[in-house]
């Protein structure tokens, strides 16, 4: 970060390109890999003249989950590729009054006024020396567009960005909200957010289908790699098969490879359907959620805690990662939470939205819901 030569008073930061290095190593690394460990099975195979091999049926089962993981981190690539090659187009500068965000094809100034706070995604203590790979979340007031991401093309690290751009804005007053009224229904205020028309001031959050990566699909590499061990099966073992147990055994497979996945998606559903692609909605006096059992309303005025937080997990197609959470601590309703995967929105911006709303740092506590 360094100010202007022009003694303005305006501030600016260096650019500095994002690194590509680790994300092409890990995004093609896996399925070359993973494709390596299937020639090995099928050589293994190849010299066993038909026998079936245990270490074979894993070597298939892990390269398949391998070369699964690196098609599925593509877009990851694709998005750091494309910062890459804008980052030059990005600026941001700061002045008394004024900041300016510029991006490719659209330049954007707030005040302090407008400017409700800036917050850098994920955890800065997750990575020793500061992270270069998380975006900075800008949410603002007046707009359907409730908050602008900063890309992580600064020679300053993220976690440094938002805290000078808290510094810049500075402190405001905390005025609690108050309770909400009790006419409109909450019902009604979610369905009108719902049908795709939110009320000026409120923030819907819609529903992401980010949560179908967490799936349990080993299932479904396990029944392909047993098929990719099948390929080798003796005549005899085929010749055994035909006699009523082939039959038996696709079916067997077939059960395997849809049963479990497909009982978690319905479970799932039966969780995401009432929201009517609505995950959450943001008002200055409430949060609101749909459930099985209704629309939950969760009064501002009874929030004592609203926060991220992390715990360790494992997926097929993620592997192991952190998994991320809204936590919305209420007085009656104690802890209400709802999975990053869940949210189209990145939470953290999600959280500081919901935190400056409950606190009325936004000013838009003052107007009443009608």
């Amino acid at each position: 970060m360094k100010p202007d030569s022009d003694g303005g008073g305006v501030t600016t930061w260096d650019i500095r390109r994002p690194a590509m290095l680790t994300v092409l190593l890990v995004t093609w690394l896996l399925p070359l890999l993973g494709m390596g460990l299937l020639i090995v099975a099928e050589y293994r195979l190849g010299g066993l003249e038909g026998s079936q091999d245990p270490v074979s049926l894993l070597l298939h089962l892990i390269g398949l989950v391998l070369i699964a993981r690196g098609n599925y981190r593509l877009p990851s690539l694709a998005r750091v590729v494309r910062r890459w090659a804008q980052s030059r187009s990005v600026a941001l500068e700061m002045s008394d009054d004024t900041l300016t965000l510029s991006t490719p094809g659209e330049k954007v100034s707030l005040t302090r006024r407008e400017l409700w706070g800036a917050v850098e995604g994920g955890d800065w203590r997750s990575r020793p020396g500061g992270r270069r790979t998380t975006d900075v979340y800008l949410v603002r007031a007046g707009s359907p567009r409730w908050y602008l991401s900063i890309p992580p093309v600064f020679e300053a690290t993220p976690g440094i960005v938002a805290e000078e751009l808290m510094r810049w804005r500075g402190p405001q007053p905390i005025h609690l909200a108050p309770a909400p009224p009790t006419d409109p229904l909450a019902s009604q205020i979610f369905e009108t957010a719902q049908s795709g028309a939110p009320r000026p001031g409120d923030i819907a959050i819609a529903q992401s289908k980010a949560w179908l990566a967490g799936g349990p699909y080993i299932s479904l590499f396990f029944g392909a790699a047993v098929l990719l061990q099948l390929r080798h099966a003796s005549e005899r073992m085929i010749a055994d098969l035909s006699e009523g147990g082939l039959a038996v055994l696709t079916a067997s497979l077939a059960v395997l490879l849809v049963s479990i996945p497909a009982a978690w998606l319905l479970q799932s559903l039966r969780h995401i359907r009432p929201r009517g692609g609505l995950a959450l909605l943001l008002t200055p006096h409430r949060a609101l959620l749909r459930t099985k059992a209704g629309v939950q309303d969760i009064a501002w005025s009874k929030v004592n805690r609203i926060g991220v937080d992390e715990s360790p997990s494992w997926s097929v197609l993620q592997g192991r990662h952190t998994r991320r959470s809204l936590v919305i601590e209420h007085a009656n309703l104690g802890s209400v939470r709802i999975d990053e995967s869940q949210l189209a929105d990145p939470v953290e911006a999600i959280a500081l939205a919901a935190e400056c709303l409950r606190t009325g740092q936004t000013g838009a506590v003052a107007s009443s819901e009608q």
